[in-house]
């Protein structure tokens, strides 16, 4: 059955067309009151509901056909409704003009010369250049104004006696029959949707259309309904899309189903753009599955080049030697003490090269199968090369590292940002990392420089995370005091920023008045200094790791030298080698 939608700018029409609906069985007619772009969205909505055509009049009609979604079959002013109108007006002393839309006037032009009558006749492109019409109309003592909704309603605003020109039952059934001679496209239309719908039938594929105002036009596919939402979700990442290639995403549904997106703009003719989103069904991950995610870019958290701004030379280096290489395929190898920020770089790069999730392995947790499921692509369509975060690469355990070189002639198929507290050829050169896989990774390497070589930027870094307390804790918060400062200055924050963020969070907590005091920070710092010989140590590390990072720490003092930290640890220099293993 067809479905009609009518939008009628005025109540009347409403009623009208509710009388006559009934002689029309054969179509599935809804009829909703609302004028000019209040009328749009409801276009939009009857476009996801399935409607095949639209019937509204004057200027909604024209509006609602400028978003080119579905047949608009205008209801137009009939030669009945303008000699109605001008019947009326005849009986109304004083000066009288019509002022709307072309297609209101151009009719009512034709017939006031026919009849000799003397209505002034003011056409307009749009509804803002109805008011100063108006305005100049009243000042002339025009009585009486003809027009449409809009015209009549802001007259009427102003004092003027306004009438409506309304559509009568003959301009109603003509705009039926023109919905008759468009029947058989429509129905040819549903023929070939429906026989899209049935090849998609039961397969893991769903194909959704969408305008460039974010309106799906068209939908084919089953699975698609498992996903909540998914509309709106769509919608809402239209301006992702680029303009060549395609975006990639993944969508969870609330039964942990998962399915990949591959959205991309289809040029149909000039200025006419559709975006087109093709949806696979992908397999969730399998239980079990150590340290392995998939994000999209709006799962993640939102960093930019201003958030690294620095007075520090080196770090502005730093920060412009990852911008430059994000641009290239090179892998990025980020090194630097624990805390230095090298997520939030990463991040950087990522956000860079965005058109595919994320794929983040926790090299702490990886395992074999960690290594398997990461190229087993379940999550990737289009040809493109992902990207994939090692997150402390460093601490990537034997087991795991044996899995992966066996994979890797997969990795160029990757391009691989990698964090590390360590540096991988040191590592390499004792045994603790696989020089082959170090080798496979071809890595161009940045050094992320700690925080108390960039003293410079702690006062500009301890304002922003003081501000972002403030969002979370609710206070008022405007600064630190000159003492509190200077203690933070000569404190070194062996942490880093993660180091610092505790300690300004802890004191934030603390803090009753508007500024941090030495009085507090001083005793936290106290507190600090006693765990700093454990940064650089990462949390969650098993005893026997932690015992490998403390050998490491001795051999890099010692410039490598493994007879002489032997000594420095009171161990042989077998055991030592037995330990790094």
């Amino acid at each position: 059955m067809i479905k009609i939608l009518v939008v009628a700018p005025y109540e009347g029409l409403k009623t009208l067309f509710s009388a006559l609906a009934p002689e029309y069985p054969e179509y599935e007619i809804r009829i909703e009151e609302s004028n000019l772009e209040a009328g749009v969205p409801l276009a939009r909505k009857a476009v996801e509901d399935g409607f095949d055509v639209i019937l509204s009049r004057g200027g909604t009609a024209d509006l609602i056909a400028a978003q080119d979604l579905i047949p608009v079959v205008k209801i137009d002013v009939s030669g009945f409704d303008i000699l109605r109108s001008i019947t009326i007006a005849q009986n109304v002393a004083g000066k009288k003009a019509v002022v709307g839309f072309s297609s209101v006037t151009h009719g009512y032009s034709s017939i006031c010369r026919l009849l000799g009558s003397d209505i002034d006749i003011y056409t307009v492109d749009s509804q803002e250049q109805v008011l100063p019409i108006l305005t100049r109309l009243r000042e002339e003592q025009v009585e009486l104004v003809i027009g449409d909704v809009i015209t009549t309603q802001l007259a009427k605003s102003l004092g003027m006696n306004g009438m409506l020109i309304t559509s009568g039952e003959e301009s109603i059934r003509s705009a039926m029959e023109q919905v008759g001679y468009l029947e058989n496209y429509i129905r040819l239309y549903q023929r070939k949707s429906q026989a899209l719908q049935q090849a998609f039938k039961g397969a893991d594929l769903s194909v959704r259309l969408f305008d460039g105002h974010g309106c799906e036009l068209y939908s084919y596919g089953e699975f698609g309904s498992d996903f909540p939402d998914l509309s709106g979700y769509l919608a809402g990442q239209i301006s992702r899309v680029p303009a060549s290639g395609s975006l990639q995403l993944v969508v969870r549904g609330e039964a942990g189903d998962a399915c990949q997106v591959e959205g991309s703009r289809v040029a149909v003719e000039e200025g006419q753009e559709y975006i087109l989103f093709t949806l696979r069904r992908a397999q969730p991950l399998p239980e079990g599955v150590r340290g392995l995610s998939v994000k999209n870019a709006d799962e993640l958290p939102v960093v930019s080049y201003n958030m690294c701004s620095s007075r520090n030379e080196e770090y502005q280096q730093t920060v412009e030697k990852i911008r430059l290489l994000s641009h290239t395929p090179s892998n990025l190898l980020l090194e630097g003490e624990f805390g230095t920020g090298k997520d939030r770089l990463a991040l950087l790069v990522y956000q860079d090269n965005n058109t595919s999730p994320l794929l983040a392995v926790d090299c702490m947790a990886a395992d074999e199968q960690t290594m398997e499921q990461l190229f087993s692509e379940r999550y990737f369509v289009g040809g493109q090369r992902p990207l994939v975060l090692w997150e402390h690469l460093d601490t990537l355990g034997e087991a795991a590292q044996r899995a992966l070189r066996a994979l890797s002639e997969q990795l160029a198929r990757f391009r691989h940002i990698a964090t590390t507290e360590h540096n991988l050829q040191d590592l390499c050169a004792v045994g603790r990392f696989d020089p082959a896989l170090y080798q496979a990774f071809a890595f161009s390497h940045v050094w992320i420089p700690p925080l108390r070589q960039r003293r410079e930027d702690l006062e500009s870094i301890v304002t922003i995370l003081i501000s972002q307390e403030n969002e979370q804790l609710g206070k008022q918060v405007v600064g630190v005091s000159r003492e509190a400062l200077e203690r933070i200055h000569s404190y070194e924050w062996y942490g880093n920023i993660d180091q610092l963020e505790k300690v300004l969070h802890q004191a934030m907590l603390l803090t009753q008045g508007p500024y941090i005091s030495a009085q507090v920070i001083s005793p936290l710092l106290s507190t600090e200094e006693k765990s700093n010989n454990i940064y650089g140590i990462l949390p969650n590390m098993t005893l026997e790791d932690i015992e490998k990072e403390i050998i490491l720490f001795v051999l890099r003092e010692e410039n490598m030298n493994q007879v002489q930290a032997a000594r420095r640890l009171g161990i042989s220099r077998t055991t030592l080698w037995r330990k790094l293993r």
